[in-house]
């Protein structure tokens, strides 16, 4: 007995340790678990204690797991952790998962960081069939996809694995097995999606919109409105808007269909009464003709209208009224017996209105509006050193007439009488003519005059034109005596030229053939060379053969002048032509007046001698060179063997010239 209750109480003790130890055996094989690592992802959003997040079965995350929301900052040049929340997942799909929030401490926002500790069961290895009804879905394992049903998998490592098997038009399965030594086969039954509606839509649309809605006795704003997501049942519309009726109806909403209501509302009426002072006025409603004052109208739909009367003789008379659903309005027109408008512009500052020979008050606008009697008025306006304009205008009953009026300035005229009478006069700086101008209709004001001829000095002056006279002047010129003051260089145009003839009867022209920057280039004719010519001097530094060559030139009267010219100047130089040297010496003698066939002129005399070095022999010649003609006028020669080796060199004068 005592044997038996000792082997019951040992029994007793085994029972309790095995219950005691299985439990704490349990927990450390779980707790003793392997973990597969950390995924981390981010908050996608965030509702209420539920959060979305970017990471889902593809990276081992399973329905059950839990994790953490945190966000990191930087303190010195450490990064810190500061956590947020603790989760636990409770949806999950390939690219994302749901999470429910069990613990935070903050506000969870979007973009903060999320990491989910994924657990992993270690067994032995083994294979994996996964075969489906039907088959071809796509197969897969741990979010990676690994083929199509049916499918063996070999050599995978051991452990609780995600199986997901996807096919379009069937809903996706998934399952955790456990994947051992031996070969695992996993068969699903696809179930076909089935589409299920179990909602209607209801859309309410007015004429006019903007009305209120409201269903079954709760607002819902203004038309148009669009309701989703009802549930089947019936709903009782009703829209108001002011200024018109009420309109109410009951509508049923079933599931998968929409309803669609249009609510023409119909608008509240008012009264409308028009009188006018006098009476007889025309009332015209929105442009259209509704009778004679006094006038009423009813049944007008609410709105704004223009109410105009007219009447004859009276000024038209307008009024917007707005009728409001059951309103009458009044209207009373006090019509205004009507005249004639004239207006004047005066498009000339200062001057003075007449009408009918009564002075007329000008505005600082220059302009006035006044009314008339019908008939015909005598307009004048007037203003000194202005005509004076007069006209008759028309006014008539109930009409505006205007006029616009500018005065034309008295104007003068001009008259310029030159002593020469060969210069030539400028008016403004624009050539009017030569020893006369009279010119007509000038406006009153000042007028610059210029008058200028060769040889004689510039005369400069102002006129003034006034109002209905004529301004004469008579400008006389002052010839400029140059033996007094020296002679500048001539400036030469283009196509000047100069025709001599000498005493055995021969003609020649040498003429400005082109200017250059600091060159006259002359033609002489006869001569197939150019000769170009210093601006400054009149020295000739080259001549251009006919091959286009400069050459330079050893002429020994290539300088005749050398500018500037004064009385008693001198200038010499040498040349070498056909192996004999030659000095040349030149002086201004004198001033005089010289007569030629081309006219009498004022002339500087130049002397010039010249040596033939080796012989010892000269001769002199006396050149006359004119400011007005703007080159030498005359030439005489000495009669000595010394010039006649010079190509018959004889006296000759100047018959012709054109300066430009």
């Amino acid at each position: 007995m005592t044997g038996r209750m000792a082997r019951m109480k040992l029994k007793g003790l085994w029972e309790g340790f095995v219950l005691f130890f299985i439990p704490i055996l349990g927990i450390l094989i779980i707790s003793s678990g392997s973990w597969a690592g950390v995924v981390e992802g981010k908050v996608t959003s965030a509702e209420g204690n539920m959060v979305e997040l970017n990471i889902g079965s593809e990276k081992g995350i399973r329905s059950g797991d839990s994790g953490r929301i945190y966000y990191r900052i930087t303190v010195g040049e450490k990064e810190k952790q500061i956590f947020i929340a603790k989760f636990k997942i409770t949806h999950i799909s390939e690219k994302s998962s749901m999470a429910k929030i069990e613990e935070k401490t903050g506000e969870i926002k979007i973009g903060y960081l999320a990491e989910v500790a994924v657990a992993e069961v270690a067994v032995t290895g083994g294979e994996l069939e996964v075969k489906s009804e039907p088959s071809g879905a796509k197969v897969y394992l741990d979010g990676k996809e690994v083929g199509e049903s049916p499918v063996l998998l070999s050599g995978i490592s051991s452990g609780r694995r995600l199986i997901r098997v996807i096919k379009e038009g069937y809903e996706p399965y998934e399952v955790l097995e456990i994947v051992g030594a031996e070969r695992k086969v996993v068969t699903v039954n696809l179930k076909k999606v089935i589409k299920v509606i179990r909602e209607g839509e209801l859309v309410v649309r007015t004429e006019p919109s903007g009305a209120s809605i409201s269903i079954n006795g709760r607002s819902f704003g203004r038309s148009p409105y669009e309701g989703k997501g009802l549930s089947p049942g019936i709903y009782r519309v009703r829209v108001t808007k002011e200024g018109y009726e009420n309109w109410e109806k009951a509508e049923i909403v079933e599931a998968g269909k929409r309803v669609e209501v249009f609510a023409q509302l119909r608008a509240k009426e008012g009264d409308l009464e028009v009188r006018s002072e006098p009476a007889g006025g025309k009332v015209y409603l929105d442009g259209k003709y509704m009778g004679e004052t006094p006038l009423y109208l009813s049944r007008i739909r609410p709105g704004q209208y223009l109410v105009l009367v007219v009447k004859d003789r009276c000024y038209p008379y307008e009024e917007r009224v707005e009728i409001r659903g059951a309103d009458r309005k009044t209207v009373v027109a006090s019509l205004k017996s009507r005249l004639g408008e004239l207006g004047v512009i005066l498009k000339t500052t200062g001057a003075s209105l007449y009408i009918d020979g009564k002075p007329v008050e000008v505005g600082p606008r220059n302009y006035v509006e006044k009314e008339f009697s019908p008939g015909s008025y005598k307009i004048r306006v007037t203003k000194e050193g202005y005509e004076t304009w007069e006209g008759d205008v028309v006014v008539k009953d109930g009409e505006r007439v205007e006029v616009s009026i500018e005065l034309k300035m008295t104007r003068g005229d001009l008259l310029v009488r030159t002593e020469p009478s060969e210069a030539l006069i400028y008016l403004g700086g624009k050539s009017v003519g030569t020893g006369f101008y009279e010119g007509k209709d000038f406006s009153p004001g000042s007028y610059k005059i210029r008058v200028t001829k060769e040889g004689y000095e510039t005369w400069e002056g102002d006129v003034m034109v006034e109002a209905g006279k004529k301004a004469e002047i008579l400008p006389k010129l002052k010839e400029i005596d140059w033996s007094q003051k020296s002679c500048g260089a001539p400036v030469w145009n283009l196509g000047d030229s100069w025709t001599y003839r000498d005493a055995a009867g021969k003609s020649w022209s040498n003429q400005v053939f082109e200017i250059k920057e600091n060159l006259f280039i002359m033609r002489m004719e006869g001569d197939r060379d150019l000769y170009a010519y210093d601006k400054k001097t009149l020295n000739c530094n080259y001549f251009i053969d006919r091959s286009g060559r400069k050459v330079r030139y050893s002429d020994p009267l290539k300088n005749i002048f050398d500018f500037p010219l004064f009385i008693g100047k001198k200038w010499s130089y040498s040349t070498e032509s056909g192996g004999a040297n030659y000095v040349n010496q030149f002086k201004v003698e004198a001033v005089e007046e010289v007569r030629t066939p081309a006219g009498t002129f004022k002339a500087y005399r130049i002397y010039h001698k010249q040596t033939e070095m080796s012989r010892m022999t000269s001769g002199w010649v006396r050149y006359w060179y004119s400011p007005v003609v703007r080159w030498w006028i005359k030439r005489e020669v000495e009669q000595s063997a010394h010039w006649a080796k010079f190509y018959g060199l004889q006296n000759a004068e100047l018959h012709y010239y054109r300066s430009k």
